[in-house]
């Protein structure tokens, strides 16, 4: 069974839409049709009376901070590799400089205990709960220390109602070294690997040479001799470029340690106008060669996390008029709900970020030119009216261009990734009509030809 994980905004945005998904069982299985639908006077193929200003609140902010389940710490900015690809690197323009600085784990106890003590607030929503503490970088085995005393204290303070779990995002150079304290503490830990050696050439030591040698060969040393901690805990991820494709990867992984990564892109956040044409040769995946063995040995393995179904699986849920985020929008009627103008998520209802510089921002995915609140001597400084003010100012700025996209009602871009171009804002996803009503004509198509997919998704996938 596969878990969605949704951002938990306080509230989400439907579009009114102008046609309708006719679904008939017969024999020869699941029959979808597209009629169009006759509107009344109160229905618009597109609301955008919807794109309010003001709907952000301090309070809501801070019922979120009180309901904080994962806390993210960036555990130094220094690291042991310099990859072609970072995003702290010479294509982008949005991060702080990187100084070789470590984060002070006397101030990071100090967010842990803000975390803690609004936990037990009445605006905390679960009575029982874990919190995540992930450890980021740069390369967090470099600060090996903060990690083991950021455990140990917080350790100290679970109870009935709080217990705390651990994950690390790691380049899997040093981890051969403190793999006892990790499998004491029953980390997640996602390693960074593009595949094989001449995949993952972009991934190099200070003196210019490949890493790949020293993390297959720690990764062959887990896989070896801790299996059970290695099939359980061990994840890894493999950004696609153009030394690599989703064909090559999955092949590596499958044949080496019979695992499934997860793709992700180069990010495009943040890049230097200069740099572009560069970036875009990089970014673009190597083209995949036609292997239809390849092809169904992906589909059988990979099942409903496959590329093409996981993308059905999203347009079933964007348009079934089935979507909730919460419980609360499954059992109270949303006409008086307010919308973001874009996927964002609301502020610190998925994470909260700290970084080497004490900055404190929703997710670590957002640009460090951002702050959102600082760990100062004393404590945590986080200025509830001023983040809504903030969130509410950039959704402002946008309710323009997000009015003439026509996939705005299901939007999966966060707005503090949207490009400012000379004074004018850039989204890299915006539809028109034309762009629209084709995405919907092929994603009806995939449907019905796909008949038996539709019957196991809805029956198999979980949105949580």
């Amino acid at each position: 069974m596969i878990n969605y994980h949704f951002n938990n905004k306080e509230s989400f945005y439907t579009l009114r839409k102008n046609y309708r998904l006719s679904l008939q069982k017969t024999d020869i299985g699941i029959q979808i049709t597209k009629a169009k639908k006759v509107p009344n006077r109160n229905e618009y193929y597109l609301d955008r009376t919807q794109l309010r200003s003001g709907h952000i609140t301090a309070e809501s902010v801070s019922n979120q901070l009180a309901n904080i389940r994962h806390i993210v710490f960036e555990v130094t900015d220094a690291c042991n590799l310099q990859c072609t690809y970072c995003a702290y690197r010479d294509f982008y323009d949005n991060y702080d400089k990187r100084e070789n600085r470590y984060l002070d784990v006397r101030k990071a106890k100090l967010l842990i205990d803000f975390v803690f003590e609004k936990s037990n607030t009445p605006a905390n929503k679960s009575p029982r709960k874990d919190i995540l503490v992930n450890f980021y970088g740069g390369e967090p085995l470099l600060n090996m220390d903060f990690i083991t005393e950021v455990v140990s204290y917080t350790k100290r303070m679970e109870n009935d109602c709080v217990k705390f779990r651990y994950s690390m995002t790691s380049n899997g150079v040093l981890l051969k070294k403190y793999l006892p304290f990790f499998i004491q503490y029953d980390f997640d830990i996602l390693v960074s690997l593009d595949g094989s050696k001449e995949n993952d050439a972009y991934r190099l030591f200070h003196n210019g040479k490949s890493s790949f040698d020293t993390v297959y060969d720690n990764m062959i040393h887990i896989r070896d001799n801790y299996p059970v901690f290695f099939e359980r805990n061990i994840l890894f991820n493999s950004v696609l470029h153009n030394l690599n494709n989703r064909q090559e990867v999955f092949q590596f992984f499958q044949h080496e340690f019979n695992k499934v990564p997860l793709f992700s892109k180069v990010n495009d956040v943040g890049i230097k106008s200069e740099m572009e044409k560069k970036f875009d040769v990089l970014a673009t995946p190597g083209q995949e060669m036609p292997d239809d063995k390849s092809e169904t040995e992906m589909k059988r393995v990979m099942d409903l996390n496959y590329d093409k179904t996981k993308r059905l699986q999203q347009f079933i849920f964007l348009h079934s008029g089935n979507k909730y985020n919460s419980y609360n929008d499954l059992l109270f009627k949303r006409d008086n709900f307010r919308y973001l103008s874009s996927g964002t998520c609301f502020p610190f209802s998925r994470k909260i970020f700290m970084t080497v510089n004490n900055k404190l921002l929703p997710c670590e995915k957002i640009g460090q030119r951002f702050s959102f609140g600082r760990v100062t001597e004393t404590g945590v400084d986080i200025d509830c009216e001023e983040v809504a003010r903030k969130y509410n100012g950039y959704c402002d700025s946008l309710r323009k261009l997000c009015s003439r996209c026509h996939h705005v009602g299901n939007c999966s871009v966060c707005m503090f990734g949207v490009q400012n171009k000379e004074d004018k804002l850039v989204c890299k996803s915006f539809v028109n009509k034309r762009g629209f009503d084709d995405y919907l004509q092929k994603g009806v198509d995939r449907l019905s030809q796909n008949p038996e997919l539709y019957k196991r998704i809805v029956e198999e996938v979980a949105i949580l």
